[in-house]
């Protein structure tokens, strides 16, 4: 299970890991997540073991305030569910299950990317990159965050730029949704990718 706590792209970033980063002129860890490479993506994806959390997300970024016991009860829960899948007891992973087994359809799939839920998101994302490009190299190269960011930051500019991109989910107008619901887990880090296991 790979469980990342972080924030999501919806709005400018987080100001407080932008001034901690300015200071110490290294990236803030809040700010980025792993960067997986697209058989680490695919795997995870597929086995329903990579989940986005960004809920409430410790405003002082103090390390330990974020053990809630809210999120700690998530985390048990997915655990709990990838021991039996037959008897979830994680409601978010029996949605991305959802995802997993809808129809191969772009219009089965492009509802769940306005869930507004970074997992349920991202998984659609997986389906919907496979689908219509052929793989999800986009997700892995960071193309579909890219677009996302554009999209939010500066709309004038994402929309000149949106015929130049090649993936074909943006091409389309599937990816961004119009309503502006999606969440977007933050952009990965520059660091070397994260082992498999």
């Amino acid at each position: 299970m790979l469980w990342i706590t972080t924030a999501f792209v919806r709005t400018k970033r987080d100001q407080a890991l932008e001034a901690r980063r300015e200071v110490r002129q290294a990236r803030a860890m809040g700010n980025a997540a792993p960067k997986l490479r697209m058989d680490q993506i695919d795997n995870a994806v597929s086995n329903c073991t990579l989940v986005y959390d960004s809920e409430k997300i410790a405003r002082d970024h103090y390390f330990v305030h974020y053990y809630t016991a809210e999120r700690i009860e998530r985390l048990v829960e997915a655990i709990l569910t990838i021991q039996d899948y037959e008897h979830p007891k994680s409601a978010l992973l029996k949605k991305l299950m959802e995802i997993l087994s809808a129809p191969n359809t772009v219009a089965a799939l492009t509802p769940f990317l306005e869930a507004g839920e970074p997992s349920v998101v991202y998984y659609a994302l997986w389906r919907l990159d496979r689908l219509v490009c052929g793989s999800s190299g986009h997700l892995a190269d960071d193309t579909l965050r890219r677009a996302f960011s554009s999209s939010v930051n500066d709309p004038d500019r994402f929309a000149r730029e949106k015929a130049s991109y090649a993936c074909k989910l943006i091409q389309k107008g599937i990816w961004p949704p119009k309503a502006g619901r999606a969440a977007f887990p933050e952009d990965s880090s520059d660091a070397s990718a994260a082992e498999s296991r």
